[in-house]
């Protein structure tokens, strides 16, 4: 939003801005664009589209957020912590896990995880690790072994721990993944023999669906943000160059992903004390901009906002089907990906045998991670092999046909 007068600013959004419950919106618009929190949340909004890691191209792609998670827990990494990352992450796992008993499924309270010294521990990246039956090697996204002991405790004997995380950005589980490290971190071929195992699925939303194992416990990126990444932030001991990336981590964090959904939203709090303070201009503001038209100037035969138009918008008003099939050349070669419907009702496409949330994801993944647009990239068919146009266009003509209605 421009600094725009404030006048001015009341006019834009029509005549209910003028007066709203005998309130002078002129004069609150000119509060809220003053007001200090609101202009440190558009100094953080700026800077956020240009944080090192967008600044890198690395800003979704899920090995660069398996190494950072990996490097945020692990005692060793230089942010100056110790194991204090590393408890929170257990607390927020076993807070999230089945509360069938008052201790879980991990017979561990969180006054035990206090009490352990875990500073003694290897993670890794990419672990490999192969699998009964399997001719390939897999590779475990996050992996941690820790040597601890319960201090204070009558037996002060050696405790092994060992953590899997499996990491999704913008794809969903692959065939049998969970099931698969679940099975090998309980068999014979897991020479740990851990007597504390966590298994962690992270993502950047709450996952409705089921994964193939029920062994994993689900956390989200929102999760990991406000139970991990900010009591780090607010840790006395967290030095500057730890301050530094943790405040970029957080930023990159906030930034939107290819379907327009940012992986957690990091500036919660100061959100809810602007609109705790300006509730009466930012109701009026939200009421006005959300009618269902399109914005003053743009043409209605060629809507250039998406409005968040998604795979299952298209699939739910039946302007794709799931007998529809996505195509695309590439260096070469033919890719073919089918649309599914998850147990969550949401749509995703299958491209290679992996799932994927949206076209964005499965086209980069075809592309060997390159940034790609995946409403320009696939083509759709029908399930004769009549081609339906592009994926944009499909999605445009679904725009004009809501508008002109």
């Amino acid at each position: 939003m421009k600094n725009a007068d404030a006048t001015e600013v009341a006019k834009a959004g029509g005549t209910s801005l003028a007066v709203a419950g005998g309130t002078n919106i002129p004069n609150e618009i000119q509060a809220l664009l003053i007001d200090p929190n609101f202009l440190k949340l558009k100094q953080v909004l700026n800077k956020s589209t240009a944080n090192l890691f967008s600044t890198l191209a690395v800003s979704h792609r899920e090995r660069w957020h398996s190494a950072f998670v990996k490097w945020i827990i692990d005692p060793k990494s230089n942010i100056g912590l110790n194991d204090f990352p590393l408890k929170r992450f257990l607390h927020l796992v076993l807070k999230h896990s089945s509360v069938a008993d008052k201790e879980g499924p991990l017979n561990l309270s969180f006054g035990d995880i206090e009490s352990m010294d875990l500073e003694t521990s290897k993670f890794k990246n990419e672990e490999e690790i192969k699998i009964i039956g399997e001719a390939d090697w897999r590779k475990i996204d996050a992996y941690g072994e820790v040597l601890t002991r319960f201090v204070g405790k009558p037996k002060d004997e050696l405790k092994t721990i060992q953590i899997i995380i499996e990491n999704k950005v913008e794809a969903r589980e692959g065939p049998n993944q969970t099931e698969a490290y679940a099975a090998w971190a309980y068999s014979s071929a897991n020479l740990l023999k851990p007597h504390f195992l966590f298994l962690i699925y992270l993502t950047p939303r709450n996952h409705n669906g089921h994964l193939t194992s029920n062994k994993f416990i689900k956390i989200s990126y929102q999760h990991f943000v406000d139970d991990v990444l900010l009591p780090c932030l607010q840790h006395p001991d967290l030095n500057q160059e730890g301050k530094y990336w943790l405040e970029q981590y957080l930023l990159n964090l906030g930034m939107q992903l290819k379907n327009e959904k940012p992986m957690a939203k990091t500036n919660k709090e100061i959100c809810k004390r602007i609109y705790a303070a300006h509730k009466n201009v930012l109701d009026e503001i939200f009421s006005s901009v959300n009618d269902e038209k399109l914005p003053e100037g743009e043409s209605e035969n060629q809507p250039k906002q998406h409005f968040n138009i998604s795979l299952q918008d298209l699939v739910e008003k039946k302007v794709l089907s799931l007998t529809d099939t996505l195509h695309s050349d590439y260096n070469g070669k033919h890719f073919t990906a089918t649309l599914i419907q998850n147990d969550d009702l949401s749509a995703g496409i299958v491209c290679g045998g992996t799932e994927y949330e949206t076209p964005s994801a499965a086209g980069s993944a075809v592309r060997d991670d390159k940034a790609t647009n995946g409403w320009t990239f696939w083509e759709v068919k029908d399930s004769s092999g009549m081609s339906k146009g592009k994926l944009f266009e499909i999605r445009d003509q679904f725009l004009k046909a809501i508008f002109n209605s």
